[in-house]
């Protein structure tokens, strides 16, 4: 800017004929100084204007720069602020920061902000001044100066500028302009939806607000409806995951409630005969009914506590699979009242992962009882689960197909994925995992949990005796029909560091026993096809002991069992008990010629 202006300045000079005197010139020729002295005060005259005019031209230069300045410190200051309007948590945080701002910038007094209320049809104020109460105008019966611009703000879905209140139609009360002598409102719009208005007020003087002013204005307030909306969509998703959430623990707490009802049931009969009969002392049978309806009890209690008790304990090794048996035993009850057929597919070996087992038990039993949910009303009610092992991570599998007999109906479909996405993703991805939703046709649906396997086997927890197991009979065949009961001593048996492979059969147990070398058989009483001791027979050349998995004690049974290579264990099974037993095993493999005697 200066050099276009010097340079404007030495061509008017040069225009206007001003020549600079040489010295040369006027030392040789000092006679023809005095014929010019007119036409050099003319040049002076010239050049005294011409530096006039470069000085206003360089302070218009530099007025312009500062407005220019103001302005881009303005644009900054909107920029701001509609970040943090957008990132507001609440109403009255939205308020507190258009009010640091925009009454700055305009040089208004004050800022107000009007919420539209659906179920009164009135504009209810947020956060009002020190000093005031809140005011709601009502929309059809607004009065005064400040009320009845609002609401026709509103209706009207425009902005409104009151430059003079006492020249304004609103005005009832001569009063009300002494409070308020100017005004500019406008319309917070999210679309085509009024959410209220965003009034600026001033109250020393009447003014004329501008264009700029005006446009500003209306930015910020559509900005401040779209963190309204945003505000109230947050607070329908807080309240429907509420919901959700008390709705899962409903239904928790009715299944804990009828799995409990069995066993207290049973306790009680067998108590209240003992407490009012005249007979005697309760029997062997009766004690051993009574332990382990209480034992049932306390795990379903303890499992309830570990579900809804936040998990703060540091990340220690799971076997995956004994979990997800677990979990399938206890919801296999509930899976049979409602006719829905299980499928599972677990494998034979130990899958361990590291993390916090209360954790993944809400994850894996949130998934179950979703997919028992869209089963309810289906045609055909089939669920799978299974575990597999692919790169070092340890795959869970749960698939169903949901055909509900109503036509264009889906049960359960629109939840998925937000059962996906939600709490189970953030569960899963603190474990180092992800969870994924597969649709299998129309009406399948198949839910993927992936976890990455631990780095080291997990080590063997102490027991009810205080045992801290290092088994060395660690190869067990389990010969088990029943999958509830094999489930459950699978899952004790692997908790305390045995490897178990199951089977449904004498006969498929005795193929496994010609392929595989193991330490220990636990087969039950009552097999289809082959009997028991035609199974033990069959295998006792190749194990070091045979326990007898049968629900009640025969002493007959007991006197023909061989001394010392067959060992009985009580159905349904009693964790203390069994651990006894074990102990007893891995005594009698360190010093054979010392083992128990049979029954």
């Amino acid at each position: 800017m200066a050099a276009v202006s010097c340079g404007w300045l030495i061509g008017a000079l040069v225009a206007a004929g001003f020549r600079p005197p040489e010295s040369s010139a006027a030392a040789g020729h000092g006679a023809l100084l005095a014929p010019m002295a007119g036409g050099a005060q003319v040049g002076l005259g010239v050049f005294l204007g011409v530096v006039a005019a470069l000085a206003l031209t360089l302070a218009m230069a530099r007025a312009r720069g500062r407005r220019l300045e103001a302005q881009r410190q303005v644009i900054r200051k909107l920029f701001v602020l509609g970040e943090e309007v957008l990132a507001a948590g609440s109403q009255e945080q939205l308020v507190r920061q258009m009010r640091a701002v925009l009454p700055a910038l305009l040089g208004a007094t004050g800022l107000r902000v009007y919420v539209y209320n659906r179920n009164t049809h009135a504009l209810e104020e947020i956060e009002a001044d020190a000093g005031s109460r809140p005011t709601s105008i009502p929309v059809d019966r607004a009065q005064g100066l400040v009320a009845g611009a609002v609401s026709a703000c509103f209706r009207n879905q425009t902005l409104l500028a009151v430059p003079d209140a006492r020249r304004s139609p609103f005005l009832e009360h001569p009063a009300e302009a002494d409070r308020v002598r100017a005004l500019l409102l406008a319309p917070m719009m999210a679309q085509t939806e009024v959410r209220g208005v965003l009034e600026i007020h001033d109250a020393r003087r009447k003014r004329e607000f501008g264009l700029d002013e005006q446009m500003m204005i209306q930015h910020v307030a559509n900005q401040a409806a779209i963190a309204l909306r945003l505000m109230e969509e947050q607070r329908v998703r807080e309240q429907l995951s509420r919901t959700e959430r008390m709705a899962a623990a409903g239904q928790l707490l009715s299944g804990v409630a009828a799995e409990l009802r069995g066993p207290v049931g049973a306790i009680v009969r067998l108590t209240e005969a003992f407490l009012y009969s005249k007979r005697g002392p309760l029997t062997d049978e009766e004690m051993r009914t009574i332990a382990v309806e209480a034992e049932r009890a306390k795990n379903i209690l303890e499992r309830l506590v570990s579900f809804i008790q936040p998990d703060r304990t540091e990340a220690r090794p799971v076997d995956l699979r004994s979990l997800l048996a677990q979990m399938l035993e206890f919801r296999r009850p509930h899976c049979a009242l409602r006719g829905i057929e299980v499928h599972e597919q677990l494998g034979a070996e130990p899958v361990w992962v590291l993390g916090s087992r209360g954790q993944l038990e809400r994850v894996f039993l949130n998934l179950l009882m979703h997919a028992e949910q869209a089963l309810a009303d289906s045609f055909e009610k089939r669920m799978s689960v299974s575990l597999s092992v692919l790169a070092r991570r340890a795959l869970v599998e749960i698939a169903y197909t949901a055909s509900s007999p109503h036509a264009g109906s889906t049960p359960g479909r629109a939840d998925t994925s937000v059962l996906i996405e939600g709490v189970i993703r953030g569960i899963v991805q603190s474990h180092g995992g992800e969870t994924r939703l597969v649709r299998v046709g129309d009406v399948g649906s198949r839910m993927e949990v992936e976890l990455p396997l631990a780095p080291e086997r997990a080590g063997v927890r102490a027991g009810l005796l205080g045992e801290r197991f290092v088994p060395r009979l660690s190869t067990v065949l389990l010969v088990e029909p029943d999958p509830s009961a094999r489930g459950r001593l699978m899952g004790l048996l692997s908790s305390r560091g045995y490897r178990v492979v199951p089977a449904a059969s004498a006969e498929q147990g005795a193929e496994l026993a010609q392929r595989v070398r193991f330490d220990l058989v636990f087969c039950a009483s009552q097999l289809p096809g082959l009997s028991w001791l035609d199974f033990f027979h069959t295998v006792r050349r190749r194990i070091q002991a045979f326990v007898l998995v049968s629900p009640a004690y025969d002493p007959d049974l007991a006197r023909e069992l061989p001394e010392g290579q067959v060992y009985w264990l009580a159905k349904p099974t009693v964790e203390i008990e069994l651990e006894r037993l074990l102990l007893a095993l891995e005594s009698a493999a360190q010093t054979p010629a010392a083992g128990p005697a049979a029954g």
